[in-house]
Formats: C-alpha cells, sequence, structure tokens
C-alpha cells in the first residue's frame, strides 16, 4: 500500500500492488501509479510505503529464478517520453505465458526516477523477445533495468 503525500503531509491518494515471490531472494519491482488528472494543481513532494508478507499461498514450489536485463537502448519516443527497449530470453524448458517484467530507470546518480510494466503475451521455450516499454520518467533516464517474474496468478 503506498500513500502520495503532498508537501503539506496530505494524503492525495492511496494505491495498492499484490505480488507473489517465486524463488528466495528474488527482487521485486513494484510499479504503483495514483492518477492526478482530476486535480491538475497536486503534487507529490513522498510516499509513505506499508508492506505485508505472508506465506499465504505458497504451497507451490520454488521456481527457478529470472535474471535482472539491463536495457538496450533507452530514446525519446514519437510523443517525447521516453522508451526503454529490453531482449528477455526464456533459457527455460517451457514457455513463459503473461510473465511479469517489472521495469525501474534510474538517473546518473543511480537515483530511481520511475519505471513501468510489461507483460509479454508469450515467450517460447529456448526463445528471445524484444520488449519496449515507455517508462513513466521526468526525463531521459540514464539506466533502466528490468526484473521479470512467471505470470502473478
Amino acid at each position: 500500500s503506498v500513500n502520495f503525500l503532498d508537501g503539506d503531509g496530505e494524503i492525495l491518494g492511496t494505491e495498492e500492488q499484490v505480488e507473489g515471490f517465486k524463488w528466495v531472494g528474488q527482487e521485486l519491482v513494484l510499479p504503483v501509479w495514483l492518477d492526478l488528472s482530476d486535480n491538475a494543481k497536486a503534487k507529490v513532494a513522498s510516499i509513505a510505503v506499508s508492506t505485508k508478507i505472508s506465506d499465504y499461498g505458497s504451497a507451490e514450489q520454488p521456481a527457478s529464478p529470472l535474471a535482472p536485463i539491463e536495457a538496450k537502448s533507452i530514446k525519446k519516443n514519437e510523443y517525447g517520453a521516453s522508451t526503454a527497449a529490453f531482449e528477455f530470453t526464456n533459457s527455460g524448458d517451457e514457455d513463459l505465458s503473461s510473465p511479469r517484467i517489472g521495469i525501474v530507470c534510474y538517473d546518473a546518480a543511480g537515483k530511481i526516477v520511475g519505471g513501468s510494466s510489461e507483460y509479454p503475451d508469450l515467450v517460447a521455450a529456448g526463445k528471445t523477445v524484444r520488449i519496449d516499454s515507455d517508462v513513466t520518467v521526468s526525463d531521459i533516464p540514464a539506466s533502466c533495468k528490468a526484473f521479470p517474474s512467471y505470470d502473478v496468478s
């Protein structure tokens, strides 16, 4: 659960994201957005995050880890936003249906400046797919990294 706060500490809105760990030591990107289109004057100054970890639904066996992926390129797209391109290889023996790709972007100092998430329909066993993601950032980031995971079901 993420509270988005204005400069006075007032809550502008609260959003949630539910995720499941698939292997020990997994790193997750939890992109959470707040739509302020109905209040154009509102500015998010900070966030306050609450997390809860449980073993609910943890009867499944751990999956093989999927390695993080560095962006091959980051460019301005035709709309003036930034698009990060990744190449994701499924080195496993089974097709991946709708894997979750959490993306985090950094400035030159290594500070997180935005991100996104993607859900390619299919990544066949032994194949590589290109994933182009429009990332939500204030300027072209210095780097972006994708953290693939299995479907969230």
